[in-house]
């Protein structure tokens, strides 16, 4: 199921005086902006709902290409990978500075994402293979991030 699909959506009680202190079911989108002046988690919700445009506008703005959720620790490249958002991968792929040995929370790279949550095995030998790369280029044993 892709980012923003209603089933993603979470369901909050919240009490409020407009309500007369009465607990009131609001939806919202899993991405709702965290704030208008700091790009990361803007480009992190963007990513999050597949939104290419916005995630280029949010890097113009200064967002950087690598930051992380931090509920997750995933990247918009993690997500893209989950996703099997191709169009975002490839624009991220040309992005200076991106950084495709960062792992999540539970300790994968995106290629194991869209291996593993995906199931696209395509994606995932091309990210595997811009991580080999890049891991060669940094002197990195890259099976010390496995």
């Amino acid at each position: 199921m892709m980012a923003g699909d209603e089933k993603d959506d979470e369901t909050v009680d919240t009490p409020s005086a407009q309500t007369g202190g009465e607990a009131k079911d609001v939806r919202r989108p899993r991405a709702a902006p965290q704030g208008p002046g700091d790009p990361n988690p803007n480009f992190i919700n963007a990513a999050r709902m597949g939104e290419l445009s916005s995630m280029q506008a949010w890097v113009e703005q200064g967002a950087n290409v690598n930051a992380t959720e931090p509920a997750t620790g995933a990247t918009a490249l993690h997500l893209a990978a989950a996703m099997k958002a191709r169009p975002i991968i490839n624009w991220l792929a040309k992005c200076d500075g991106i950084d495709y040995l960062i792992t999540d929370n539970e300790g994968r790279l995106p290629s194991a994402l869209a291996f593993e949550v995906a199931d696209d095995p395509a994606i995932g030998r091309y990210l595997a293979g811009k991580q080999a790369a890049q891991a060669r280029e940094r002197g990195i044993d890259l099976q010390s991030l496995l």
